[in-house]
């Protein structure tokens, strides 16, 4: 029964080996902003939200991060400005000249419209979570001092006195062992010294049994 239905059941269809189809492309709605370090700007929407994306290029000599801070802010205010619908920014910036999206960015930045006034007043590109700097342009940070290179752990005391009492009896299995192989009788290890209970006369206070 199982081999009648596989019989019955519709072969897939397979075109064969050749190149592969291209992908369809469509040109994107683009946004006129009068900055020069602008390569790309672009603006879609799904019904719900339109966002924009905004490509710059920057001199890597002079891509510091205030001015790439700048420069970002420059941008959002200049976007936000060309379409008022716009509900979100993403900006990117690379270092010029622009070889396309396979290279590494020097700052990045998402902006809904909600926030802008938030990213337009940094000082510095820190303090903001949608916010990216590439760490070769970071400030370096002084390395922490070393408060100890050997730590020590400290075991309370009934830690500590089990302890002792397990190496003294590795110590005379040691001793054993040695013995039964060379035939030597072991010394003896002496008991350990018994604390003598006060007696009545001893106490600090009366007593009586």
């Amino acid at each position: 029964m199982l081999f009648l239905l596989l019989a019955l059941a519709p072969l897939p269809y397979v075109e064969g080996f050749g190149p592969a189809k291209p992908l369809p492309h469509e040109s994107l709605p683009v946004l006129h902003l009068p900055l020069p370090e602008a390569v790309r700007a672009v603006y879609l929407s799904n019904g719900h939200l339109e966002v924009a994306h905004v490509v710059l290029q920057v001199p890597r000599e002079g891509a510091t991060p205030s001015r790439l801070l700048g420069l970002a802010q420059r941008a959002l205010e200049l976007a936000l400005s060309a379409r008022s619908g716009l509900g979100e920014v993403d900006l990117s910036l690379y270092a010029s000249p622009y070889r396309g999206p396979g290279d590494f960015p020097l700052f990045t930045a998402s902006v809904p419209r909600e926030r802008a006034r938030e990213f337009l007043g940094l000082k510095e590109p820190s303090g903001y979570e949608r916010l990216w700097l590439n760490p070769g342009l970071a400030p370096g940070r002084s390395p922490e001092p070393v408060l100890e290179d050997r730590p020590r752990l400290e075991e309370p005391a009934p830690f500590q006195g089990r302890e002792r009492a397990l190496q003294l009896l590795q110590s005379r299995t040691v001793l054993g062992v040695a013995s039964s192989t060379t035939g030597a009788r072991p010394t003896p290890t002496p008991p350990l010294p018994l604390t003598t209970p006060p007696t009545p006369s001893s106490l600090p206070f009366s007593w009586t049994p």
